[in-house]
């Protein structure tokens, strides 16, 4: 869910932030992560934030971050929930199943959503649950983060299994992990730098 530029190493912390209240990251930010897709494949991706505060999709205060390289472009949208919670959109490619999924970062609780692709009668199940906190080493500073899982399972497949673990102090998801079962990461997307507006 982000990408990234190895070289960039900047980061500003804002002041007057702290982990119980997520810091939203204004227009003109930016931030950059590496995904290894397994195999050793290393990708990089510097986002930049485009628009924060609009109606996204039908969800209101988003904050769009876009990447643009070679004529493709990558978007990224997380909502700031008023109870410490993070809420990501999430653009499938099951037919034309599109949705926000609430992360409960802060709650720590487990949310069910049930949907239905009427393009594709596609059924899907996603499970958000919280897994309590822990730290990442970003451009040369220790953050602390909030960790949630997210099970999505579309009818007829195999549960995708994927972890997160945000940072409140910059707003920023830290790492993303994709579990290929319980144990094993095929995929992990991780925030090497950052600077704040």
């Amino acid at each position: 869910m982000i990408a990234a530029l190895t070289s960039c190493s900047s980061s500003t912390t804002p002041s007057g932030t702290t982990d119980t209240t997520p810091h939203t990251p204004g227009v003109g930010s930016w931030f950059v992560v590496n995904e290894n897709s397994g195999g050793g494949a290393l990708s990089t991706k510097t986002y930049h934030v485009v628009n924060v505060g609009l109606t996204y999709f039908g969800k209101s205060n988003a904050v769009v971050a876009i990447d643009t390289i070679f004529g493709t472009t990558d978007t990224v949208a997380l909502a700031y929930e008023s109870n410490g919670d993070v809420s990501l959109f999430l653009p499938r490619t099951v037919g034309s199943w599109k949705q926000w999924v609430t992360l409960p970062f802060k709650s720590q609780t487990t949310m069910v959503t049930r949907d239905t692709d009427a393009a594709t009668a596609t059924g899907s199940s996603i499970v958000a649950s919280g897994r309590g906190s822990s730290s990442f080493l970003v451009a040369g500073t220790m953050l602390s983060t909030e960790s949630a899982r997210l099970v999505t399972t579309i009818t007829g497949g195999i549960p995708t299994i994927e972890d997160f673990h945000f940072a409140p102090t910059i707003g920023l998801i830290a790492m993303d992990s994709v579990l290929a079962d319980q144990f094993t990461y095929t995929t992990e997307r991780k925030l090497v730098g950052y600077s704040l507006k």
